[in-house]
């Protein structure tokens, strides 16, 4: 539509004799339209929409689901209304939105450039932590943190959830990336995890436990310092989509359990993230990441194990304990030593807790909690059965009419302090001592 300036510069133009033509070529519109300004004598009126496309059921929609999750940003709100057939566009549901609730957050005014890797490169990998507000959103215990792990080429995105970021739980990540990413990257940049390194960022130095995991893969290792946004801003950045419009859908329907939110995290990324064509590159990430995979080293034959190891020895109680909890063992182990191995999982709750001897799978238990105790009813029984046994004396009874042999050994056992001869209560009760 002309503006008012633009009719203007028209005017003047046609004035100092310039053609139609000309004038056209000039401003880059067709020859039609400029004679049809100069014909009108005016800038043609603005339009005026007939019809309301957020209509008040529409309204009214936008306004439960910003009541339900006020922090759902306009791009879910569209994904969401438009699976339900509203035919509001995104230009015009934004505008609705900020007439009603107002703009959401004034643009950064610094100017960034972007650091562009080779394809197969680089990745980036760094953890997030959860609000408590979020967990209450999702329905789950806190503490929770998201892994996240990103090809700096194609933009593919990995995210993991678990309720610990200790070392085993931060390898456990960068396995489940590099299996959902389809293969290793050549260099993969963190900043100062401390479960990693022992020497931070720029004289980085790996803790020996790391050092085994990088070479059992193959990459390298390059660090930065926290939060910087020009160095490892494609893993950072995407933190904000997560917890503004992943974590405000997840809040209209709360998964309840962090193994329900990983199995909606992978495939909200797929649906959501890698199927939209990124701002900078200008391209799908699934398009790039089908190229950048073959580019990619390939994964080991067996994943690293991630799991946490510990020796313990079997005390009389035949109870082994791991974390503040207490797991049986059978009574011939007490007083060796065992293995404990506990797989690293997303949800402690979840795990198990495996106990061998020599290399031998000894027994198998659920995760329990801190001061509670873990019994598999064979153990339970043996331990049982040497307790009661330990001390036990031989006891034999004969009835009135019934004479004992010679040779039987019988003893009786008398509770108390009586002043009565022994031989004296055996024969009343008709019971044959034995003599030494």
């Amino acid at each position: 539509m002309m503006t008012q300036g633009e009719h203007m510069n028209v005017v003047e133009m046609r004035r100092a004799g310039w053609s139609i033509s000309a004038i056209a070529k000039a401003l880059g519109r067709d020859r039609n339209t400029i004679a049809k300004w100069l014909e009108l004598g005016g800038p043609p009126p603005r339009r005026v929409a007939t019809e309301t496309v957020v209509d008040e059921h529409w309204a009214g929609r936008v306004a439960q689901l910003l009541e339900a999750s006020p922090t759902l940003p306009v791009t879910s709100l569209h994904r969401l209304l438009g699976a339900e057939g509203c035919p509001a566009s995104y230009p015009t549901l934004t505008r609705h939105v900020r007439a009603v609730h107002g703009p959401r957050r004034v643009r950064a005014g610094s100017a960034t450039a972007a650091i562009e890797t080779p394809a197969g490169e680089e990745a980036q990998a760094d953890w997030s932590e959860l609000s408590a507000e979020h967990c209450a959103w999702l329905g789950i215990t806190p503490p929770v943190y998201c892994f996240g792990c990103i090809l700096c080429w194609s933009r593919q995105r990995h995210w993991w959830f678990a309720d610990s970021l200790d070392f085993h739980h931060t390898i456990e990540g960068f396995v489940r990336s590099f299996d959902a990413l389809g293969g290793v990257p050549a260099k993969v940049r963190i900043d100062n995890m401390g479960c990693l390194v022992t020497r931070s960022h720029p004289k980085l130095q790996l803790r020996p436990p790391t050092t085994a995991f990088v070479n059992y893969y193959g990459f390298s290792v390059a660090g930065c310092w926290p939060k910087d946004a020009a160095r490892k801003g494609k893993v950072e950045r995407p933190f904000r989509e997560l917890k503004e419009s992943f974590l405000a859908e997840m809040r209209l329907d709360p998964p309840g359990s962090i193994a329900i939110l990983n199995q909606r995290a992978v495939q909200w990324l797929d649906r959501v993230v890698h199927a939209r064509v990124h701002r900078v590159t200008k391209e799908r990430p699934v398009d790039r990441w089908t190229r950048e995979r073959s580019l990619l080293a390939s994964l080991p034959h067996l994943p690293f194990d991630t799991a946490r190891r510990v020796s313990r020895q079997v005390p009389a109680t035949c109870l082994v304990e791991v974390d503040a909890g207490y797991y049986s063992v059978p009574p011939t182990l007490r007083g060796q030593t065992v293995e404990v191995r506990v797989p690293t999982v997303a949800d402690k709750s979840l795990g198990s807790v495996e106990i061998r001897h020599r290399g031998v799978l000894v027994v198998t238990h659920p995760r329990v909690a801190a001061g509670q105790s873990s019994w598999d009813p064979a153990h339970r029984a043996a331990v049982e059965h040497v307790a009661m046994n330990r001390h036990r004396r031989r006891l034999h009874v004969v009835g009135d009419d019934v004479v004992a042999p010679a040779s039987t050994s019988t003893r009786l056992d008398l509770l108390g302090d009586f002043e009565v001869a022994d031989i004296d209560i055996a024969a009343r009760l008709g019971i044959i001592e034995d003599q030494p």
